[in-house]
């Protein structure tokens, strides 16, 4: 009984037509261009800052500005992280441990409460779940998670390229603290 109905919910879980090719949602209707309404504005807004750095290129033989390199990052960011769902959730078909639903659900919590309420708990979901009531229960976070990415998408994108930005230069910020050191202690 048990059985029939995981295999139940497992095929009225999975049913899904066609997926974005980015982000692979099934959630969200394929728009345009085998991509979602959220995913195909992605690659409209990372097309169009494109071809204004091209055009500022050409007609001012000068560098680009920093806001319109830092606007192009952030799309191409917001992409990779499109993408990257794809990656996390793309496969409905495959049998997922209690280790991902721990990391579901770490993520909610954290994002809701601010803590971690599920850690160490992956070993329990094993064994109170079977991989069919797993993955239904994956599937259906997944829409929360999906939902909560896509609100949040510009804004972490954003942060991560500032980040890497910080990453790149902290030798340089490192190395003139090191020089503004030494020059207090020479005072």
């Amino acid at each position: 009984m048990l059985e029939e109905r995981g295999r139940l919910a497992r095929d009225l879980v999975i049913r899904s037509s066609t997926v974005c090719d980015w982000c692979a949602s099934p959630f969200c209707p394929v728009y345009c261009a085998k991509l979602c309404r959220h995913c195909y504005r992605i690659k409209c807004d990372q097309r169009g800052l494109s071809t204004k750095i091209k055009q500022t290129k050409a007609t001012n033989w000068r560098s680009v500005p920093f806001e319109l390199r830092f606007a192009y990052r952030v799309a191409v960011m917001m992409e990779d992280m499109a993408k990257g769902e794809s990656l996390l959730f793309g496969e409905t078909d495959s049998v997922h441990s209690g280790m991902t639903l721990e990391k579901l659900m770490n993520y909610i919590s954290s994002k809701l409460i601010h803590r971690n309420l599920y850690s160490k708990y992956a070993s329990l979901f094993s064994d109170l779940f079977s991989p069919d009531q797993r993955q239904a229960l994956i599937y259906l976070l997944s829409h929360t998670i999906r939902d909560h990415m896509r609100r949040h998408r510009r804004q972490m994108a954003t942060s991560r390229v500032i980040t890497k930005g910080l990453a790149s230069v902290s030798p340089w910020v490192d190395e003139v603290r090191s020089g503004e050191q030494c020059l207090h202690d020479h005072s």
